[in-house]
């Protein structure tokens, strides 16, 4: 699984790869918590999905959890790339426009 975090001024992002499932999705988890408790939080979290070549269940919930903090800290949450596997996976869940689109709590 490839996770790197980069951060620039008040912007972080995380890029993605492999398989995000039951056995790695604590550490995705983590590095989400990391980042968004940091003080202070990004005004914006951008993710790079382009590489994940399958996600679960879990790798779902961690996404979800994520959007849910970015909003709670009022960071724009917003997927900058997708591979294939993840356009029909947010497709089929009924979470495109919820993870795909941007959220920004400030509005």
């Amino acid at each position: 699984m490839l996770l790197r975090t980069t951060r620039d001024g008040d912007a972080c992002a995380v890029e993605l790869g492999g398989e995000i499932d039951l056995y790695n999705s604590s550490s995705v988890n983590l590095e989400f918590e990391m980042i968004l408790s940091g003080t202070p939080p990004p005004t914006v979290l951008s993710l790079d999905l382009s590489q994940v070549t399958f996600m679960d269940s879990m790798g779902l919930g961690v996404l979800l959890s994520a959007h849910r903090r970015a909003d709670a800290v009022r960071c724009r949450f917003a997927i900058s790339a997708m591979s294939p596997v993840i356009e029909a996976l947010l497709e089929m869940s009924g979470l495109t426009e919820r993870l795909a689109g941007t959220s920004d709590a400030t509005t």
